[in-house]
């Protein structure tokens, strides 16, 4: 009989080999086709159009074992358990703790893990549509992980369209560095589908992916609810080697390299960075880069962020990949390509004529008629610009109506036809998205943006109308940027308001008083009375207490029109109101067929001018501590990255107070008031000078009570300053940051003492909504923070604190444990409620992050009183940095920052 036995064990050894090699494959979701938001995105070319055959309705896959996947499941949350104090603690403890409540976001289902996971409030009845990725028809790239641990480095797999460094000159990728971008709105068509606005797309050149915010977005000319944006070009590589990349974004994203996804973000989350190692060969690698934000009912859902990073070698944290490594597409490869060199001035007022200097702003080509110009634009933060004159060297235009803050470019296209219109044959300006945009520079626009607003407090009226505008005194008087915006004075309700101003109605709006329509409607939660020029009509009732009103596009004019909007809410009304400004333009779909698509947007604040012109707003400069003689800054236990100057609460400091207003006599008669954070400053003025730029005083003040941002702004009439920070030295936590080295993520609050400290810095409030707001100091995923210092109770009541955070956190005053929510968890609140007396209670909290969705905020509500005697002392707030004291704290660590991980490494 033959021994089988060596055979038998050789193919059970081959099994348990194929077994375990299954098992270590990374479960990917299979393409099924595309859908939703996602390809929209994903095929916008350089022209910002889409092909009409890339949609389907088809759903993708989830995938439950994916880290990324918006169906993860965490474990199972643990009802958290707390220490209750003894009912005679002293002044300034705590006195009562009642029982720590655990709650979990609206909508979660807690008796079934696997349906609804991520603990997110579905933001519409189609839960079915939510659910879907945004990014789909990708298959999630082999070697990809959430940036906590470096991966292993991969090659791809057969590169496309690489191209040899030699076969650029040093001079073009010179100038040609950064990516071309396109952005378009999204706007859901009949059949549900989200497809890019193609006939208002948007092309320039960015130097780097890097926009951390809704804030960082601000210049494009399009809302930011809804929008995508795709980046094409190439990736330099001087040198061949291993390159950490990363990708972050809110809501979807993905990284093509020489053809094939290497980094992919699907899932309809928040902010969330993924890495890759590879392996690249010298050369210039063909990359594109997809984006895409929606507003999907999640509680930081506006903050939309995207970014393309990677780790220098050497160091730990990523940083935006660098101009010097990106370079637009080969179309775009011309030595004829527009390059702005400089700008006359890089600031100025809407009307303003600056000149753009540089190389091949201007150059002509040959058509069928003839030699001619090329077609020229020149933008402002995407808004067009009249130009003057134009030259090969130089460009004059004026400021035009519409432009903010942003950046200047000359786009030009070779023009595609001739009209007959406008007084003869001149180029037609069709094709843009096809446009070569020139590198950008930026252009601060001083415009004072806004509408006068007079406040009145209508509190014990009733059977009112408009004739109280006519009748009744305003209470406040005030310079509001956005209308409708703004909170209310306190305690005024019932209310009314008169905005008055100008409407800024730009060129490229103008056209649409040759088509019938509505050019601007008007619309509110209250009655409304709206004057638009000389016209004026009061809003309609539509049912559901809404308001509104529209004024036809034959009765608007280019320019500045006269603007005045009363409203008036009584006490039935709800006091949580607003009205909304909207444009409706007409826009042919195709100039062969009479297809219409009618699109509202909302009016953005750069189209708000003053009735007249205001004085330019003070300027507060050169701010400095007093410190009597012998005294020094205090050592703190904090890393201070800033180069605001410190100042403590109840220490006398110094500053300059510049006075622009000289030129208008009225105003420049007006007091200037200073407020900190709100609270009002009482400065005395040592000194005063007269300049060609105005009156300096040189002022003396004490930091007050109730401060803690150390946001210091000038007011004087309508007119108020940029604002100047100070460093509120005593106020805040001091947070100790731990990077922690656990691939295999954290499961609970580790014990800190024994470990290393990256960094000691100090937070002002407890208050993250995403990685981009922890501004760590290394890759995100698994880390830990400990915040330490004072909470100042100013009046009894019972506090609730409420802290919403993936993953857990500890809570304690006074070393009694409040909120222990200690385990994973997808964004969710806890809560427990305290009885507090006046004081100062010794704070400490802890906060470790268990793999993507980075959530740490700390909110509070404090009431008194009981039944029809309950009075709220706080609304729901995140907990401010003036109610953080560093005069009274627990024992702070004797660590400092190392730049290490906890193992030291």
């Amino acid at each position: 009989m033959r021994n089988y036995a060596p055979i038998i064990g050789l193919l059970l050894l081959l099994g348990v080999f194929a077994g375990t090699w299954l098992l270590l494959q990374p479960s990917e979701p299979q393409p099924t086709g595309a859908g939703n938001i996602d390809d929209s995105v994903a095929t916008l070319d350089n022209s910002g159009h889409v092909p009409s055959s890339v949609y389907s309705e088809e759903g993708n896959t989830t995938d439950r074992s994916d880290p990324l996947s918006p169906n993860r499941s965490d474990d199972p949350p643990v009802d958290p358990t707390g220490e209750v104090a003894g009912p005679d603690k002293p002044p300034g403890e705590i006195t009562e703790t009642k029982p720590p409540v655990k709650t979990v976001a609206p909508g979660r289902d807690t008796t079934n893990p696997e349906r609804d996971p991520a603990g997110e409030k579905d933001p519409s009845p189609d839960s079915s549509e939510q659910a879907q990725k945004f990014i789909k028809g990708y298959k999630r790239p082999p070697g990809q992980n959430l940036g906590n641990t470096r991966p292993s480095a991969r090659r791809i797999g057969t590169p496309a369209g690489v191209k040899k460094l030699d076969e650029v000159s040093t001079k073009l990728r010179q100038d040609r560095r950064g990516l071309l971008a396109s952005y378009a709105s999204l706007q859901k068509n009949e059949n549900g589908q989200w497809l890019p606005d193609t006939h208002h797309a948007y092309t320039r050149i960015d130097r780097e992916i890097s926009f951390p915010d809704a804030e960082s977005f601000s210049d494009l000319p399009m809302p930011l609810d809804n929008f995508g944006a795709t980046w094409t070009g190439f990736l330099v590589i001087e040198t061949a080697g291993d390159y950490w990349f990363f990708l972050g974004a809110d809501n979807g994203g993905r990284v093509e390299l020489d053809g094939e996804t290497v980094l992919l973000q699907d899932g309809m989350v928040r902010y969330v960075e993924v890495s890759a190692v590879l392996t690249l060969e010298p050369g210039l690698h063909p990359i594109k880069i997809e984006f895409a934000q929606q507003m999907n009912g999640v509680a930081d859902a506006a903050k939309c962020a995207a970014a393309f990073m990677y780790v220098p070698e050497g160091q730990s944290k990523p940083i935006a990949v660098p101009p010097e490594m990106l370079m637009v597409p080969e179309w775009m490869w011309s030595d004829n390509a527009p390059i702005i060199t400089s700008l006359s001035k890089t600031e100025g007022e809407i009307g303003d004529e600056i000149t753009i200097k540089g190389q091949s702003l201007q150059t002509k080509s040959t058509g069928p008629f003839g030699e001619h110009d090329d077609a020229l634009r020149v933008t402002f933060a995407g808004q067009s610009a009249t130009v003057v004159e134009k030259s090969e060297s130089q460009i004059t235009i004026r400021v035009p109506i519409g432009a903010q803050t942003g950046k200047v470019i000359v786009h030009k296209a070779k023009a595609l036809g001739f009209s007959g219109s406008m007084g003869g044959w001149q180029p037609v300006e069709w094709g843009w998205g096809a446009a070569v945009p020139s590198n950008s520079l930026d252009f601060r626009v001083t415009t004072q943006f806004g509408l006068t607003a007079e406040w009145h407090d209508l509190s014990g009226w009733n059977n009112f109308g408009f004739e109280v505008f006519d009748t009744h005194v305003a209470a406040v008087t005030r310079f509001e940027q956005s209308p409708g915006h703004e909170a209310r004075p306190n305690g005024f309700e019932p209310c009314a308001v008169a905005w008055e101003g100008r409407l800024g109605i730009s060129n490229a709006h103008a056209w649409r008083r040759l088509r019938q329509g509505t050019a601007y409607e008007f619309w509110s939660y209250a009655p409304c009375e709206i004057t638009l020029g000389a016209e004026t009509k009061l809003a309609q009732d539509v049912g559901d207490g809404m308001y509104t009103v529209a004024f036809l596009a034959d009765s608007i004019d280019p320019g500045y029109m006269f603007l005045r909007v009363r409203v008036v809410v009584s006490e039935e009304q709800t006091p949580e109101w607003f009205v909304l400004y909207q444009w409706h333009e007409d826009v042919d779909d195709d100039e062969t067929e009479v297809a219409v698509v009618t699109r509202s947007t909302e009016v953005q604040r750069q189209y708000y001018f003053p009735a007249v012109g205001i004085p330019s707003p003070p300027e507060i400069r050169s701010v400095l501590p007093v410190w009597e003689e012998g005294e020094s800054p205090p050592v703190t236990p904090y890393v201070d990255d800033s180069s605001w100057p410190s100042v403590r609460v109840g220490q006398e400091f110094t500053f300059e107070l510049l006075d622009l207003g000289s030129a208008h006599l009225v105003e420049s008669e007006l007091v200037i008031e200073v407020f900190v954070d709100d609270v009002i400053l009482d400065y005395s003025v040592d000194d005063v000078s007269e300049t060609t730029l105005g009156r300096t005083q040189r002022c003396r003040a004490v930091m007050p009570e109730g401060v803690g941002q150390g946001r210091i702004v000038a007011v004087q009439g309508t007119a108020a300053s940029e604002p100047v920070y100070v460093d509120v030295t005593n106020r805040g936590l001091v947070g100790y940051l731990y990077d922690v080295p656990e691939g295999s993520g954290l499961s609970k609050l580790p014990d800190l003492a024994p470990l290393t400290c990256f960094k000691v810095r100090k937070d002002r409030q407890i208050n993250f909504e995403s990685v981009a707001d922890f501004d760590l100091p290394f890759p995100a995923e698994t880390f830990v923070i400990e915040w330490l210092g004072g909470l100042i109770i100013e009046e009894e009541g019972d506090y609730e604190f409420i802290c919403r955070s993936d993953d857990g956190m500890k809570l304690w005053l006074d070393d009694n444990v409040v909120i222990d929510a200690d385990h994973p968890q997808a964004p969710a609140e806890n809560t427990a409620t305290v009885h507090l007396v006046p004081g100062v209670y010794r704070f400490r909290m802890q906060f470790f992050e268990n793999n993507q969705h980075e959530v740490c905020v700390l909110e509070w509500h404090a009431t008194r009183g009981e039944g029809e005697a309950l009075e709220e002392l706080i609304p729901r707030q995140v907990i401010p940095a003036r109610a953080f004291s560093l005069d009274v704290h627990p024992a702070f660590p004797a660590k400092t920052s190392t730049g290490k991980r906890t193992d030291g490494s």
